[in-house]
């Protein structure tokens, strides 16, 4: 019993930093990564397009425009596998709340991905 309770705690302060650090040293470009997306608005729809980062690892981001005009980008991680750990931008307000969960919220389209709301907009799967 104690080991258990010291690997949940041991890993919850991991997921912390591992989160301090992607909005301390990465978030900066993934919002430009969102901006220059967001200039290719003719290219953007109901159906996701890819659109190439110019990063290593998350080479790729995912995208497209929701029914009530937001956007949402999905940045797989290094395997490009759609269950792996990335992030997401959303700038809707459609975010489901899992319930008994703090900071934690599911699309309607996706309720079985929970995100992980870092700041603003951002989200981690």
């Amino acid at each position: 019993m104690v080991a258990s309770v010291a690997f949940i705690t041991g890993l919850r302060v991991h997921l912390r930093n591992v989160r301090k650090r992607f909005i301390a040293n990465e978030l900066t470009n993934y919002i430009e990564v969102v901006r220059k997306i967001q200039e290719k608005d003719a290219l953007l729809s109901d159906v996701y397009h890819h659109f190439p980062t110019g990063r290593s690892g998350a080479d790729l981001a995912l995208a497209k425009t929701n029914s009530d005009g937001s956007l949402i980008v999905w940045f797989h991680g290094e395997d490009g596998h759609p269950s792996r750990h990335g992030h997401i931008y959303y700038s809707g307000s459609q975010l489901v709340q899992v319930q008994g969960r703090e900071d934690t919220y599911s699309l309607p389209d996706h309720p079985e991905e929970w995100l992980h709301r870092l700041t603003n907009e951002w989200y981690e799967f």
